[in-house]
Order: structure tokens, then sequence, then C-alpha cells
């Protein structure tokens, strides 16, 4: 844009625009200074106007601003015309501008909405992926959950089973007495030894008693510790019952009888008469001889198979079938957990 008085480009800094013939003037053309156009306020630019427009008022004449050389009124219409393009050409470069920005700005929100968008798929897939394996892990673990009751039920199936089978091998050795204390040695006569026993404690017992005699356990090494280790029981399968539950009487009353009794020599040993037993009842039978002591039950017998403990002060026995009345009738020997303490 030109100055109407210079007709040279006019700076945005330096430029004063008249409010009545819309002329664009350097404020120095219009005889400010520096100084007076800088105290110009921008609400006052807005009704500022030149000096030729200021006189026209004066005398009630208008002023049509020219150039220092002095313009033919033929060349008006150029002038308003050229002001007319120049504003237009301002114009079209601030759309043009605006244009461009809108352009730019529409491109960067599109941008950013598609980066939004791939974003929002991916954690959209992400999560369907979660929700699938969260899925997949519920049904698991109510299929651990089933399969966790389905072993308990088994673990409790077998359990009775096992007491069961236990309770039928112990029946199937209601017949056998077990001796423990006998010396043992090679080539000794068990039947005989067995009748010796039977006869020192008081009962008539003869060869058509006894269906089977032998030790059990394994055999020790023939060296000087094994010479000092207690022998291996022996055991005697009787055909009649109340045979065997009359010597297991006996041998309570006549307490004493030791290896020197029946004959025998060496080191004289105590001998004992039991009732034969399973390996599990054996376990049982000796935990609860431990606990017993632990817990102050002064008795603890094997009776027909079974396990029975006492207080001194109790009328009547308590039955240990297994380690769980172990448990229940004398306490846990399981050691406490500090944090529940």
């Amino acid at each position: 844009m030109e100055c109407i008085t210079c007709m040279k480009p006019v700076k945005t800094d330096e430029s004063l625009k008249c409010t009545n013939c819309h002329g664009t003037y350097h404020y120095y053309c219009n005889g400010l200074t520096e100084a007076d156009f800088k105290k110009i306020r921008p609400i006052n630019k807005q009704k500022w106007k030149c000096c030729g427009c200021k006189d026209s008022n004066k005398t009630n004449s208008p002023v049509i601003p020219v150039k220092p050389k002095q313009l033919a009124s033929s060349n008006l219409s150029t002038i308003t015309n050229a002001d007319l393009a120049s504003l237009k050409e301002f114009m079209e470069e601030k759309f043009n501008a605006q244009t461009d920005n809108f352009a730019n700005f529409k491109k960067t929100v599109s941008d950013q909405l598609s980066a939004l968008t791939t974003l929002v798929n991916t954690w959209e897939n992400r999560i369907q992926k979660l929700e699938s394996n969260a899925q997949e892990l519920n049904e698991n673990l109510n299929n651990l959950k089933s399969q966790n009751a389905e072993i308990s039920t088994l673990h409790d199936t077998i359990d009775l089973l096992q007491e069961q089978l236990n309770t039928q091998e112990q029946f199937s050795l209601r017949n056998e007495i077990e001796i423990c204390g006998i010396t043992e040695f090679d080539n000794e006569n068990l039947t005989h030894t067995v009748l010796v026993s039977a006869q020192k404690i008081g009962v008539e017992l003869t060869v058509s008693d006894i269906d089977h005699v032998t030790r059990v356990g394994p055999k020790s090494k023939p060296d000087a510790a094994a010479a000092a280790a207690e022998p291996r029981p022996v055991v005697a399968r009787l055909l009649r019952n109340n045979k065997r539950n009359e010597i297991l009487h006996a041998s309570k009353v006549r307490r004493n009888l030791s290896t020197g009794d029946i004959g025998l020599g060496g080191t004289a040993r105590k001998i004992y008469f039991n009732e034969r037993l399973t390996k599990v009842n054996r376990q049982l039978f000796r935990e609860a001889r431990n606990r017993s002591k632990q817990s102050g039950f002064k008795f603890c017998w094997v009776k027909n198979g079974s396990i029975y403990v006492r207080r001194e002060d109790q009328k009547f026995p308590k039955l240990i079938r297994n380690t769980y009345d172990l448990d229940q009738v004398l306490g846990s020997t399981r050691p406490r957990d500090p944090k529940t303490t």
C-alpha cells in the first residue's frame, strides 16, 4: 500500500488512515513527529483525519488528497480504483492466509484424529484380548476348582479304601502272635521254642495248634554289631483265635519270662508276647505310644488289632483308628506357625 502524499510504500508501524477520505499516509507526510505519532492511541487512530479533511471541515468543502504535484480532477477515479484494488489485494492475501491456516489446521486435526483412531483401535484389540484371556482363565479356574473337588473326593475314597484294606489285613492276622526277644541262632527250631515259651507262661500248646512259625524282617549281617542287635521277631500263626488270646492273657501275668528260662544260650533277653499288627497299625501304635506320654495318657494298648488310650482318671478308653483320631485325641505334633501365635 502506498502513501497518498508521497506515493511510496507505507509500513504498518508508520501509517495512518483517514476516516474521512480513507487515504493512507506516512505520519511524517502529515506533519507529525515520531513522538506525536506514538502518542496517538489505537482508539484515536480509528477517528484520525488527515490535514486536508480537517481543513475541509472548517471550510465545508471536500478535499481530495493529491500528490505534491497537483493532480488533475480526471485522476480522482484512478486513485479511488487504486485504493480499492489495494484493499481487495490485501483482503485476498488475508483470506488466502486464513485459508492456508485453516487447511493446515484441518490437516493437523485429521492426522491427530487418525493417530488417535489407530491408538483407540489398538487399545480396543488389547482389551478384547485381555477379556478373552480373563474368560479363559475364569474357565480354567472353574475347571481347576472342579478338579480339586474331584481330587479331594478321590483322596477321601482312597483313604476309606486303605482303611478298609488295613482292617481286612488286620483281620487276617487275628490268629497270629508276635514274640520279641528270642535269641536268633543258625538251624534253630522255632516251633519247639514257641511250645516251650507257651509252657513257661502256663499255656498248654501242642504242635497241632500251630499252623506256621517264622521270623520276620531283614536278616542281620553276621558280624559283631549284628550279634549285639535286637533279634528279629518270631511270628507264630495258630489255628484257633482263642488259643492266641489265651497266650496273650497269660503273658501279661507272667511278665518276666527271659531267654534263659526257655533254655536258650547267650545273653539273657526279656521275652514279649504281642498281637501281630499290620504295618499301618504298627506305625499308628508307635505314634500313639509316643504322643500318649506327651499328652498325659497313662495307658496305651492293643486289643484284637485295635489301639486304645486312656488317662488314669478316665473311665472309658479312646479308640485310635487313624491319624485323624491321633490329632483329635492326643493332639497334633506339627509345629505351630509363628504368624498364628
